[in-house]
């Protein structure tokens, strides 16, 4: 995995005279699970999509309802995001939370009579609708929905909508809805760790994962589980924090060293050492080294009887997650 294929992706670039279409969302959808696809298998992945707000079907749209292609497009509402509750928030059964959003009126006419109304989805006893304060044209709103936290654990996702005077939803650019997604149950969050200018986490629940899908596929070909050796454990969550930190994704690491280097200054004294490296969750690892026959070859080694996993999570890198595993033995 030292060097990574590009892959390059792109969908139709849409013309915004009305609300898309399901063909329009599948295509960008489509193209989305493809390129989380390519990123998961390790390619270095280019995804490119947008829309056209100059096209010849804006200007017949706008002729059709009597106003210039500049009136038509700016009346489209801008999505500025999330004031409170971003998507994820935990949540005790049947807590009560205010969910708010910011939302922009990029038109040229004032927002009278506007509502946000309950779409689609988990209504988390949401009223029904929700008036909009009067909004002026270039003028940014914030609009609040009182909201329940449902009586079981699980994830949650309300949908809403903005509706006009007359009751007309009015789509956010490409997107028809807006949203609140929140867990209910326990937060097991990782708690953010800095070192550096390096905002990054841990994860031990994916680190036992991991070590257990393995330890299952040595298991299914007769091989021996692998115990968990400390030494290797730092070797690997050095080489994780390195790779995330400084964004890059090979064995040698950012200050010249390879495997050995990092095994030996971690005090492992065996002679025999192998490395793979993944990024992604514990079975998309496990689902890039099956790919690669010397990583798959290294999963099942026979001679290696310990192993040690790193894995550390920046969300300012390409990645995310990084793995690096360093197995070992006599």
């Amino acid at each position: 995995m030292i060097e990574r294929p590009r892959y390059y992706l792109t969908t139709a670039i849409a013309y915004a005279n009305n609300k898309p279409g399901l063909h329009t969302l599948y295509e960008v959808i489509g193209a989305d699970v493809i390129a989380r696809w390519h990123r998961m298998k390790g390619d270095d992945t280019r995804f490119l999509t947008g829309t056209d707000e100059h096209s010849i079907n804006i200007a017949q749209s706008a002729l059709d309802e009597g106003r210039t292609a500049r009136e038509f497009v700016d009346e489209k509402v801008g999505f500025f995001g999330d004031v409170t509750v971003p998507d994820g928030t935990f949540f005790r059964q049947e807590e009560r939370f205010t969910k708010t959003w910011k939302l922009q009126n990029t038109g040229s006419c004032t927002w009278t009579g506007y509502t946000i109304a309950f779409f689609s989805g988990d209504k988390m006893e949401a009223p029904d609708s929700v008036s909009v304060p009067e909004t002026e044209a270039k003028s940014n709103v914030e609009v609040s929905v009182d909201l329940v936290a449902p009586a079981t654990d699980g994830a949650y996702t309300g949908n809403f909508e903005l509706r006009d005077a007359q009751g007309e939803s009015i789509p956010l650019g490409i997107e028809p809805t807006f949203w609140v997604k929140i867990i209910v149950g326990e937060d097991s969050t990782p708690a953010e760790q800095v070192t550096g200018n390096c905002t990054f986490t841990e994860n031990p629940e994916y680190v036992q994962t991991l070590i257990e899908l393995i330890n299952k596929e040595r298991a299914d070909v007769g091989r021996a589980s692998l115990t968990v050796n400390d030494q290797l454990t730092e070797a690997a969550r050095r080489h994780s924090l390195d790779m995330a930190c400084k964004d890059f994704m090979k064995h040698s690491g950012s200050d010249g060293s390879w495997t050995g280097d990092r095994v030996s200054s971690a005090g492992y004294s065996n002679p025999y050492y192998l490395e793979i490296l993944a990024i992604g969750l514990p079975q998309d690892a496990m689902n890039q080294w099956r790919v690669e026959k010397a990583d798959w070859s290294a999963v099942l080694n026979s001679r290696v009887t310990e192993i040690g996993v790193g894995y550390v999570f920046s969300k300012f890198s390409a990645y995310g997650g990084y793995w690096t595993v360093v197995m070992g033995g006599p």
